[in-house]
Formats: C-alpha cells, structure tokens, sequence
C-alpha cells in the first residue's frame, strides 16, 4: 500500500509517496481534514451536518456520498473505513499527519513524568521536532464559505493547536536561555510573540534577550512597540514588571538570559 501524508499545519496538503495530490472538492479535503484531526470514528450523519449544515438531511448525505467518492479518487482505496453508519481514517502505519505527531512528540514529556514548565535535554529536542512541523494555523487560508458549522469548529480547534504551539515555544525560549543560546531563544521568542502579539510575556522575552545580547536598541524599540499594541487592541499600559525591566535596560543595568517571564 502507498503512503499517505496529511499536512495540516498550514496550508493543507496530501501526499501519496510523496508526491502531491489535488483532491477534486474542497469539501473533500475538509473531510478528511476534520477525520484525522478528530481523531476517531465518526457518525455519517455528522459528517453532514457539519459540512452541508444548510441542506436537508438527506441532501447531505447525498453530497457526502459523492465527497467520499471523490476523496477515494483522488487518495486511492484503503485510506477510508466507511459503513453505513459511520467513517473514519485507516489506523494503516503508511498513514501520517503532521498534527498528529506534534502532539505526540509534545506530549512525550508528560509521559516521561517531567515537570510540565521545564524541558530536559531530550524533551527539548522533541519540542524542536514539535515546532518544525508547525507551517502556520491549522489548515491556514482554507474555508469551504458555505458551510457556517465546518468555519466555526475550524476557528476553534484551530486555537487549540495554536496555544499548544505557543506553549512549546514558550518552553523552547525557556530553555535556550537557561543554556545560553542566545539566537535561537530569540528565533521560539520571535515566532511566539508573531502567534500571540498581545502576550507581555513574549514581549519581555524579547527584550531581556536583545539586552543580553548587547542590542539595547531593539530592546527599547521592543518596548515601545509592546506599548504601542497594549494601548491600540486593549487600552491598557504594560504591567510593572514591563517598565521595570524597561527602566532597568534604560539605565545601563546587566541582563541576564535567565527567563522572567
């Protein structure tokens, strides 16, 4: 049987041996979208419901019928488990998808009995791997516009993955200072505070970690723009512990690497 591939940390897309396939609906890639991010096996009837929330029932499981009919064409036979009732993904070992093992490499540290705030050297190697599999938001840039209840569960579980991400970055910036690698505690901190631009934590990050590294400049620059956001998106000032590290690099003072966040 060929291998199947599902990214959908980003833009979404399926390969078959390595080699992209275009399913012929959009619908049918949101099927199996929702299938491999759900999980488990799954009623027909809400299949349906969720993608032709607007149809009668029985249109809906008219149009199903033929998205499974184009989704097998396009992936090929196997991949599919589907009754009268109900469908699901293959549990197949040719089958991987990327969210899948993002949370499996993210939750090898939990298994492992490791405290939840700090990584080992191992469990920081697995959040790197993590990272890497994280393109953008799940199935970014992607809607199928008419079926309301498929963007709503799309917006939701979207957020999800994203917080789980800022989580692993928040944890990589966390360890990449304790050991003083300096560049890539900047890269996580740069690519949390792009997913979470209000978050003073990823601001004061940034901060200390340009301070440390002797660019005073962009450490008040950085400052100045975490001001600027609190006050346009929320109408607020940063908290003390903003200013003070603020006044602290104003006046020349030794930052350390070590995270305060």
């Amino acid at each position: 049987m060929p291998r199947l591939d599902l990214y959908l940390l980003g833009p979404p897309r399926i390969d078959v041996d390595g080699a992209p396939v275009k399913a012929d609906t959009r619908k049918a890639l949101a099927l199996i979208a929702w299938l491999a991010v759900t999980s488990r096996t799954q009623q027909r009837a809400a299949a349906a419901d969720l993608l032709w929330c607007d149809y009668p029932p029985s249109r809906g499981r008219a149009n199903l019928r033929r998205t499974l009919y184009a989704l097998r064409q396009a992936i090929g036979t196997g991949w599919l488990v589907a009754d009268y009732d109900t469908l699901c993904l293959s549990e197949s070992a040719d089958l991987w998808v990327d969210l899948t093992e993002f949370r499996q490499l993210l939750g090898a540290c939990k298994r492992d009995g490791h405290h939840t705030t700090v990584l080992c050297a191992v469990c920081a190697k697995a959040h790197a791997r993590a990272v890497s599999l994280y393109r953008g938001d799940l199935l970014a840039g992607f809607d199928i516009r008419d079926s309301q209840a498929f963007d709503e569960w799309h917006r939701s579980e979207g957020e999800g993955w994203r917080l789980e991400m800022i989580g692993a970055l928040q944890k990589l910036v966390g360890w990449h200072s304790a050991q003083g690698t300096a560049e890539l505690a900047l890269s996580h901190a740069r690519r949390w505070l792009h997913l979470d631009p209000l978050n003073e934590g990823a601001h004061r990050q940034l901060m200390r970690l340009y301070a440390a590294q002797g660019h005073r400049a962009a450490a008040l620059y950085q400052y100045r723009n975490c001001v600027q956001l609190l006050r346009e998106e929320l109408g607020i000032s940063p908290e003390e512990r903003t200013r003070a590290l603020h006044h602290s690099i104003v006046q020349g003072k030794r930052i350390s690497l070590a995270p305060h966040l």
